[in-house]
């Protein structure tokens, strides 16, 4: 850019000489005598101009244009992961002085040096949807850019929906001795079971019409004659896991009324919830008519109290808090509320990424004469890909073995990455010049 602007400059001050010398000498000179003068300065002017750009050009012929390779776990892409995956997004890019990595919740910014291949790798986080990022560089040869886009697969667990008794949405409320059909809808479900006192039970997988080509489940059964209170749980199994949903049919003339479990919530959501692996939850909820309540499962601490509805109304209910250990596979807790109606349980299951990856690295042997060799080592679980720093450089299996030689005290050192997250180990293998010290 300043190149461009001295050559500009250059050119405006000759102009300006040129054009000062005709108007001065335009008192004597013949019109004629002043064209020549134009032409000249016209036929000089072209003339610099091509000195010039001949120079800047020349200047420039010498630089390269930057080039830039994405890639997402060693894949140019698109790759599709499982939600709460990570990737890792390598890079190698030549000609270039910076780079700059941009991507939902991810910048970052690198410096290399143009005169050299320039390449990394960066984490990109736990995704939970299509994600494309992008990797823009710069030298002096211009700018050059490359995305990667990674496809997310959700796998949620099944939803029930649309479930009815006697057709209806709302409370039902029957004589003694009556019996009720009950109905709903479950998607992403493969099978589903209907508990409590049945008559008769039964379910269909359905498509919805054309185009969608998804298959859900419809249900029916009919319960046994009624004398009280009673719930009906539905439960539906998937590839996401599996989900539960109650109903409860009242009945007139019954003195019971079963404990309304509600508002159950994990981490303070009511929508599922996917945790990394060794992490703890905390689970709340709230039990109408009820006495008494108690939370299952593997539970750290678990807390609840009595209180009152505010004034003028009289309904005491109970709020109950939990809090896990620490969880290293899908877990369901299970809340058992008991009161003069008799008993309710509801439950919620809490989904757990893979686990955390764990990497070993050894050498054989630890020490050698310089100039010798000695065997890298190494073995991980959990992981996707690995990465080598330190001594040695590169992508790595997640287990196998390399030979190396060092000159110096040497660390090597190896990160691998899998869906529950990253984890780097390393081994230092000295050397020496005394052979009498390698045993």
């Amino acid at each position: 850019m300043k190149k461009k602007i001295v050559f500009s400059a250059i050119i405006l001050s000759f102009f300006f000489f040129v054009s000062s010398q005709v108007y001065a000498q335009s008192s004597y000179s013949s019109l004629n005598e002043i064209g020549k003068q134009l032409e000249q300065a016209y036929q000089q002017l072209q003339t610099l101009t091509q000195n010039l750009t001949g120079k800047l050009t020349a200047a420039t012929a010498g630089y390269n244009t930057p080039t830039v390779d994405l890639k997402a776990n060693t894949f140019d892409g698109p790759i599709t992961v499982s939600s709460g995956s990570n990737v890792i997004l390598y890079w190698v890019a030549t000609n270039t002085d910076s780079c700059t990595i941009s991507g939902p919740n991810l910048r970052t910014f690198l410096e290399g040096d143009s005169s050299m291949p320039f390449s990394g790798s960066v984490n990109s986080g736990f995704l939970t949807m299509n994600t494309t990022f992008t990797i823009t560089c710069t030298g002096p040869g211009g700018t050059a850019s490359d995305s990667v886009t990674i496809n997310v697969l959700t796998i949620s667990p099944p939803i029930i929906s649309d479930l009815k008794v006697n057709y209806s949405t709302s409370p039902v409320t029957v004589a003694s001795g009556s019996s009720v059909s009950i109905s709903y809808v479950a998607r992403k479900a493969d099978s589903c079971n209907v508990s409590g006192p049945l008559a008769w039970k039964y379910s269909v997988k359905t498509s919805e019409p054309y185009p969608s080509t998804e298959v859900y489940i419809q249900g029916w059964a009919g319960s046994t004659a009624l004398t009280a209170n009673t719930t009906f749980t539905i439960t539906c199994t998937g590839p996401g896991g599996t989900a539960s949903s109650n109903v409860v049919v009242y009945v007139t003339g019954s003195t019971s009324t079963l404990p309304a479990i509600s508002d159950i919530k994990v981490n303070y959501s009511t929508s599922p919830v996917t945790v990394a692996s060794g992490s703890s939850v905390s689970i709340s909820y709230v039990a109408r008519k009820a006495d008494s309540c108690n939370v299952s499962g593997p539970l750290a601490w678990k807390y609840s109290v009595k209180t009152s509805e505010p004034y003028p109304s009289t309904e005491v209910y109970i709020q109950g808090w939990a809090g896990s250990t620490a969880l290293t596979a899908n877990t369901t807790f299970t809340i058992t509320c008991t009161g003069p109606g008799g008993t309710s349980s509801a439950s919620v299951t809490v989904y757990v990424a893979k686990g955390v990856p764990s990497v070993t690295i050894s050498a054989n042997p630890t020490t050698v004469i310089t100039g010798q060799s000695s065997i890298l080592s190494w073995s991980s679980t959990n992981a996707t890909s690995c990465t080598a720093g330190g001594g040695w450089s590169g992508l790595k299996l997640t287990s196998g073995s390399q030979v190396v030689a060092p000159t110096q005290r040497t660390t090597y050192t190896l990160t691998c990455w899998g869906p529950g997250g990253n984890i780097s180990g390393s081994v230092i293998i000295d050397t020496t010049l005394n052979k009498t010290l390698i045993r």
